[in-house]
This record gives structure tokens, C-alpha cells and sequence, in this order.
């Protein structure tokens, strides 16, 4: 259903615009029902000091076009201080698309169905809580699947659920790809990664927990729990790992529990894993359990 209404409240006064809009000016926006894109953009937001409420309702992208189409629930431009929450964002390239957007949060979205990405960042000082990425697939071009991508300078990112992310199950064994949670920029530095759940049902082989793009650092890694992760971190870069839960539920030849270039781990869980931690990393005060592949 399209033309979908929102809210925008500015100095008590209310204004209604429809769904599949573009956003130009500053205020607080409501969405009054769920809707579904006419075109390759349901909402976007080309605005400084944007508050959208997606009031439990679900943004959708047009269901007539292919799914290798590029296509967006919300698109969001060179602004900053946008926030986003409560709802859900389904059947889209990507859920949200901010590459240059500074101070942005977004908060408490259920990003499940989407079929490349859950959301494309990229600006400074992005805060990402309470959301939910699970079961992204159906892209053909790539074999990705990711949850959270392009994470910039000083994010954080906490307290979220990424659910069953895979290679892309219907792309040929020709193309590159993984499924990944989070993709931290290459180059990017003193982001916070904290208290997420990473889980898949089956372990397989090209699963990223976080991936830490190249020469990135200062990166804290602390208090996450990966469950059936093949590779729960990894990267070219430096970063501080302590405090997770990495958990491998049976002994499979090529599995990573933390495999980076540099930096620290320490304090961490490491269960089933052929390599626990990569020579690269410097480590201390590691749990390690299950690691017998000698059978």
C-alpha cells in the first residue's frame, strides 16, 4: 500500500505528507501506517535534525522490480543529526542507505527480509541499538549478505541481534561474498562493537561475524556473543578483542574464532575452533576449549 502517511510536528503543530516523500525540512516525523514503495525509494531524508518514528509500522520496497534492482526503504543524503526507530524495514536492496550522513541513530528496527543489506553507513559518529538483522538473501549480483555495512569514524554499535546471515544461497560458486554481520570501513578508527548477538542455526563456511575493513583501527571489540559464526572476527586492521563469547558447535577445518593482522585479544571464550586465534593477534587471558582436530 502506497501513500503511506507521516506526521511532522513542528513547535506543536502537526503536518501530514504522504509515505513515499522526500523529507526537506528539520522536525519530527510519525508514520501513521505501513507502506510500500511506488518506486525504488520509499522515504528520503534531505534535512539536518530529522526525527523519524516509524511507530511499529513496516516500510517496504516496491515488490514488482527485480531484487537485483537497487532499491531503498529510507535513502538518506550529506545531512546530519537523523534518527530513526520503532519499526520495520523489509524487501529492499538495502533497509536504510546513509553513506554520508553524520550522527545518525538508528534504533530498535527489525531490518529482517531485506535482500542485500540491512543498513549502508559510512558518516561519522553513527549509533546503532536495539536493532535486528537476520535472514538477508535473494541478491544474485553478489554472493554478500550483510547485516550492518560500512561502519564509520567513532560508532557504536550495541545490544543488537544479528540472526542466520549466509552466503547468498542462490548465487554461483564464481562469485565473491560472505554473509556478515558488521563491516567496519577500511580506514575508519575508535568505533565501539559491544554486547551484540551473533548467531546462525547451522555453521557454514563464508560466515563473518564483524569484519574490520582495512587498516581501520583503534576498534573495541567487547562483550559479544558468536554462536555458529565460522568466523566471528577477522580483518585486515588492529582492533581490542576481550570479553566475547565465540562459541563453533562442532569441529570444522577452517574456522577462525579471531583472525586479524594486529591489536589485542584478551579475555575472550574461544569453543571449537580450529585456529582460536591467528598468530597475527596478540593474545592473553584467553579461555580456549574443543580445539582437537587431529581426529
Amino acid at each position: 500500500m502506497g501513500m503511506s502517511q507521516i506526521t511532522n510536528r513542528i513547535n506543536g503543530s502537526s503536518m501530514k505528507i504522504n509515505g513515499n516523500s522526500i523529507i526537506k525540512l528539520p522536525g519530527e516525523y510519525y508514520l501513521n501506517e505501513d507502506c510500500t514503495a511506488d518506486g525504488n525509494i520509499n522515504i528520503q531524508i534531505q534535512a539536518n535534525n530529522v526525527f523519524l518514528d516509524l511507530n511499529g509500522k513496516t516500510l517496504g520496497c516496491n515488490t514488482m522490480v527485480s531484487k537485483n534492482t537497487k532499491n531503498y526503504g529510507v535513502l538518506i543524503g550529506s545531512v546530519q543529526d537523523v534518527f530513526i526507530c520503532n519499526g520495520k524495514i523489509t524487501g529492499c536492496y538495502a533497509g536504510i542507505s546513509a553513506a554520508n550522513t553524520h550522527n545518525l541513530t538508528l534504533e530498535r528496527i527489525d531490518f529482517s527480509g531485506n535482500y542485500y543489506m540491512g543498513a549502508n553507513l559510512g558518516g561519522v559518529n553513527s549509533k546503532v541499538r536495539f536493532c535486528t538483522f537476520s535472514d538477508i538473501t535473494g541478491y544474485e549480483v553478489e554472493a554478500y549478505s550483510i547485516g550492518l555495512n560500512n561502519i564509520g569514524d567513532a560508532a557504536c554499535v550495541e545490544n543488537n541481534l544479528f540472526l542466520n546471515l549466509y552466503r547468498q544461497a542462490i548465487s554461483t560458486d564464481k562469485l565473491l561474498g560472505e554473509g556478515v554481520g558488521i563491516i567496519c570501513k577500511p580506514g575508519s578508527k575508535q568505533s565501539m562493537i559491544r554486547f551484540n548477538y551473533f548467531r546462525n542455526d547451522t555453521p557454514q563456511k563464508g560466515s563473518i561475524g564483524i569484519w574490520l575493513g582495512e587498516d581501520s583501527t583503534n576498534t573495541l571489540v567487547e562483550n559479544n556473543a558468536f554462536v555458529n559464526i565460522f568466523q566471528p572476527v577477522a580483518g585486515k586492521a588492529k582492533a581490542e578483542i576481550k570479553g566475547n563469547m565465540m562459541w563453533l558447535n562442532g569441529l570444522y577445518k577452517g574456522s577462525y574464532g579471531i583472525a586479524t593482522t594486529g591489536g589485542v585479544a584478551s579475555d575472550n571464550l574461544v569453543v571449537g575452533y580450529e585456529v582460536p586465534v591467528t598468530a597475527t593477534t596478540e593474545s592473553y587471558r584467553n579461555i580456549i576449549l574443543n580445539t582437537d582436530y587431529s581426529q
